[in-house]
């Protein structure tokens, strides 16, 4: 039996991400020593066993519900994390079943090979030199990026 494949599709903006600067200049205002901090859209998809991953992550890159090609990047990964030098946060509501947008890809896109789905913010930092990244990834999250009484994070 073969392994489920594990789609992740990361969206970022093109255009400067006010979202993010302001985030950085209200963590570095309260005293963190942060370099720079970006945000992405997350999405990470649980395919059929026997789905072609690969043409997946391709389709999935052109879907306009997910990316507007107009202000949006895209980037995939297949059965791994992302290879990032920066430190990554994944924040992720704890009662998002994706079932609105998880319907229209199933039943109005065509992508029946999607078997589940979650999504999130996936935050990455960089960090003044000497700083415990993963101390303060920890300390950044429960300062401002995530919400402890409906949201989850991991470390990534």
């Amino acid at each position: 039996m073969s392994q489920e494949p594990v789609v992740e599709l990361f969206v970022r903006l093109i255009i400067p991400d006010t979202t993010a600067i302001t985030a950085l200049n209200t963590l570095k205002k309260l005293g963190f020593p942060l370099t720079k901090l970006s945000r992405e859209d997350y999405y990470q998809f649980v395919l059929d066993a026997n789905a072609d991953a690969e043409a997946f992550a391709d389709r999935i890159k052109k879907v306009d519900v997910l990316v507007n090609a107009n202000k949006h990047r895209a980037e995939t990964t297949i059965n791994s994390h992302k290879e990032k030098e920066d430190f990554g946060i994944l924040v992720m509501n704890s009662d998002d079943d994706c079932a609105g947008i998880l319907k229209t890809l199933k039943e109005r896109l065509g992508f029946a090979e999607i078997k589940s789905m979650k999504r999130g913010t996936y935050w990455t930092f960089e960090a003044e030199p000497g700083a415990d990244r993963e101390k303060l990834a920890h300390d950044i999250a429960k300062a401002l990026l995530y919400n402890p009484h409906y949201q989850e994070y991991l470390l990534c």
